[in-house]
């Protein structure tokens, strides 16, 4: 569902960033490029989520790539984790990571019929 990355980010990036963004050093637009704790915090708990939600109904319907298939899932979570943490501190703001998550689940969701 498209609804998943924008609660997702309103969740993760919005709540749990902002709120930890209160306690440790994050990154500012101009300022140099690093991970921050907020960052590490938001992404494993997007992977997370992601992870519980989708993985197992994917799995289950792709029966001859289960074996690649996780490893290759959580790891472009946390790719997408660390991306919209990083988007989310440089711009200060929420709605850049909202359209990143949702053009990688459109990507998601539309790379089957690519095939």
């Amino acid at each position: 569902s498209l609804a998943f990355p924008l609660l997702c980010e309103s969740l993760c990036r919005g709540f749990v960033h902002g709120v930890l963004t209160s306690f440790y050093n994050v990154q500012r637009s101009g300022g140099g490029w690093f991970l921050s704790i907020p960052n590490i915090v938001g992404t494993l708990l997007s992977a997370s989520i992601s992870s519980i939600l989708f993985l197992p109904a994917l799995v289950n319907a792709n029966e001859e790539s289960a074996g690649w298939l996780g490893p290759v899932w959580i790891i472009g979570a946390i790719g997408l984790g660390v991306a919209c943490g990083m988007a989310r501190e440089r711009t200060g703001s929420l709605p850049p990571p909202a359209l990143i998550h949702l053009l990688a689940s459109l990507w998601i969701l539309l790379l089957p019929s690519l095939s």
